[in-house]
């Protein structure tokens, strides 16, 4: 009976706030629409305005095989945060490049978290200041746990030639 009560008291503690409320839209007032904010998937990101982008980045981003083969046995340990705007140009751009990258690595998605932020580069109730972001998409790229590089705008060469770099190092 002791342990009963115990989990019940545990999942009720669980369900009250421990989780953040997944592809949470809010009204931006410059772009007159919704846009994403906080933690937020794929299936957040192929709706609205930023999923019409979606649909046109996706399918036409081919990535370099030369840099994929170097990729493909180099990310076990890797981890990534992206931080991007719903509303930014860029983060229409790259981030669904990137989503196109880690499909051709069969890279697993759940090791992704997405953050979707406002133009005061604040994502609601998801804390983002540790994170240091001044422009977005930002790709944080991180082995076991701990930051080795990041990606902040638009790659200097490509996504994929970026991450070779940031990896190897």
């Amino acid at each position: 009976m002791k342990r009963l009560i115990i989990l019940l008291v545990f999942l009720t503690i669980a369900g009250t706030g421990f989780s953040q409320e997944m592809n949470k839209k809010v009204f931006d007032e410059k772009s007159n629409t919704d846009i994403l904010i906080g933690y937020c998937n794929e299936n957040g990101l192929m709706t609205g305005e930023f999923g019409n982008s979606y649909s046109q980045e996706f399918p036409n981003y081919h990535p370099d095989n030369d840099a994929l083969n170097a990729l493909k046995y180099k990310l076990d340990d890797i981890t990534f945060v992206v931080v991007l705007g719903t509303w930014c140009g860029d983060s229409k751009e790259q981030v669904p490049r990137f989503i196109k990258l880690l499909y051709c690595l069969k890279y697993d998605l759940n090791r992704v978290t997405f953050i979707a932020v406002d133009r005061t580069k604040t994502a609601g109730e998801v804390p983002t200041a540790d994170y240091k972001i001044e422009k977005v998409p930002t790709f944080i790229v991180k082995r076991n746990t701990r930051e080795i590089g990041r990606i902040v705008e638009t790659p200097e060469v490509s996504l994929e030639k970026d991450l070779i770099k940031i990896i190897s190092q």
